[in-house]
């Protein structure tokens, strides 16, 4: 299991783009939009490898990623267990 956070990063407009263009997901069948609370993101699936990127207001991404996993329920309760309006509040977005 794997959390990085990016701050200011190219990664957050490459995600912010995919998500605004819906061709991204026809054309990547191992990508799909995914919503985990109020946040949008995509969930890629590999095989058994699971990995949530998720836009935290308009400066953080958060990544988790997770090997042998057969859904995201277990990316989903270390998501739940991160403050992101907190860590949103502290970047100052």
């Amino acid at each position: 299991m794997t959390l990085e956070l990016a701050i200011d990063s190219p990664l957050i407009q490459s995600l912010n783009l995919m998500l605004s263009n819906t061709a991204v997901f026809t054309s990547d069948r191992s990508i799909k939009p995914y919503r985990f609370d109020v946040y949008r993101g995509a969930l890629r699936k590999e095989g058994a490898t699971r990995e949530v990127s998720l836009l935290v207001g308009n400066r953080v991404m958060v990544k988790a990623t997770g090997q042998n996993l057969k859904d995201e329920k277990l990316l989903d309760t270390y998501l739940k267990a991160m403050d992101l309006k907190k860590v949103a509040t502290v970047v100052g977005d």
